[in-house]
This record gives C-alpha cells, structure tokens and sequence, in this order.
C-alpha cells in the first residue's frame, strides 16, 4: 500500500515537468520526457512588447498580410524565418549560442553566419 501511494506521488511529480506517461502491456510504466527550448518563449515574449509586431501578428493571425505567419510555437516569422526584434538581447543570445554551443563547427568562415540567416 505505501509504495502505491509513493508511486502514484511520483507520477504527479512527473506530469508537473512535462512527462507524458504510459503503462506498457507487462505492466511496467513508460515516462516519455519532452523537452521544450525556451529560447522560443524568448524570442515571443521581446515580439510581443513590440506594438508594430502586435499589428503584424494580429494580420498574419488574420491571414491579411504576405509573408508574415505565425508558427507552432506561436512566434512570429517572416518568409519562414524567426522574426528577431531588432532592440532586443535575443540577437545576442542567439549568437552567443550558435558560437559558444559544442554543436556549433566552423569548417569555413562563413558556415556560423549562413546557418543562423537561414534560421532567423
């Protein structure tokens, strides 16, 4: 009875940080974790403190505007690519990640600069 109690505990726990659970047929429980980058709940909290933004975003929800739309993680994009408000520390967050990340590889000068313009 105790150990119940504290599973079930757990499992609460569990689905408070986005764990999706699942009993598997042999009785077992399956914790699938997801994770969610929050650089994305940045970048569409400094789009929305801009009021020019808000028009373009309320347009692009409307579908009255070219080019502009808005993507799953409801952040702005321009021609598909992330809309990165000029005034704002994202830019240099955003560099600071692509530079410093043990992803990043500079094979060619240039490599660090085409991947971030593609992207935003």
């Amino acid at each position: 009875m105790v150990a119940d109690v504290l599973s079930r505990k757990t499992a609460i726990e569990l689905r408070a940080i986005f764990v999706q659970l699942s009993m598997v047929d042999d009785g077992s429980l399956l914790a699938e974790l997801r994770v969610k980058p929050v650089m994305f709940d940045q970048i569409r909290s400094a789009q929305l403190k801009e009021d020019k933004l808000m028009k373009k975003r309320e347009m692009a929800q409307n579908d009255t505007v070219e080019n502009f739309t808005i993507d799953e993680n409801d952040c702005l994009r321009f021609q598909n690519q992330l809309y990165i408000v000029t005034t704002s520390e994202i830019k240099e967050l955003i560099l600071q990640e692509a530079h410093n990340s043990q992803f990043a590889l500079h094979p060619r000068g240039t490599k660090m600069y085409c991947d971030l313009r593609e992207l935003y």
